[in-house]
């Protein structure tokens, strides 16, 4: 999970973890020298427990906080369901959340977003960022693209993880296919930061 600090406005959480250690979560950005106030916001990359499962944790021990994630992710979400959040696999309960925003997709050749309660793009303070489809490890698993001081970044979530279905495998490939056209200049995944080479990090995501 990462915190996108767009102050003096508003931070937002890119995933928030499982749940189960939110309170530290929040310790730890506070001892940081953020304003808990600020986090306005938490995008779910993808509806998985290890990356979804705090959002109603997060939301009550911070009275608010958006959840946005995509369509195809936000009826698990919202529902608590435990197999397809995987919740099950780990012996744990998702706790059902409230999806405030649903992004409904994006066209990658003109970056257009449609969707997200109106909204098209996702601001964090003078930063906007693009959320993009990428379907295969969940069929609304998103990246959120955009440039901070000149980078290009990408947050990738679990994008390197492959689905094990055949016909999703093939989504997947296509879905990071679509990604190398852009200009990135770090990602910021789910388990590593890529600084070096970002789109050849890509390339061999498509060879599993």
């Amino acid at each position: 999970m990462y915190l996108i600090d767009g102050r003096p406005h508003e931070c937002i959480l890119v995933d928030i973890g499982s749940g189960l250690k939110t309170e530290r979560i929040l310790r730890n950005i506070s001892e940081a020298g953020f304003d808990l106030g600020l986090v306005s916001a938490v995008v779910n990359t993808h509806c998985h427990y290890r990356h979804a499962g705090g959002n109603r944790r997060l939301n009550k021990l911070l009275g608010y906080c958006e959840v946005i994630a995509h369509e195809l992710d936000a009826n698990a979400i919202e529902k608590g369901d435990q197999r397809l959040t995987k919740a099950e696999i780990y012996g744990q309960i998702f706790e059902p959340c409230d999806v405030h925003f649903r992004i409904c997709t994006t066209d990658i050749e003109t970056m257009e977003t449609i969707g997200l309660g109106g909204h098209c793009t996702i601001g964090v303070g003078d930063i906007d960022f693009i959320p993009i489809h990428v379907p295969g490890h969940t069929h609304g698993s998103i990246v959120l693209y955009g440039e901070i001081d000149g980078v290009h970044v990408l947050f990738t979530g679990d994008l390197d993880e492959p689905p094990t279905n055949r016909r999703d495998l093939e989504i997947w490939r296509e879905s990071i296919q679509r990604l190398i056209n852009l200009k990135i200049d770090i990602i910021y995944g789910g388990h590593s930061i890529i600084f070096e080479e970002p789109k050849k990090w890509l390339s061999q995501l498509t060879k599993f």
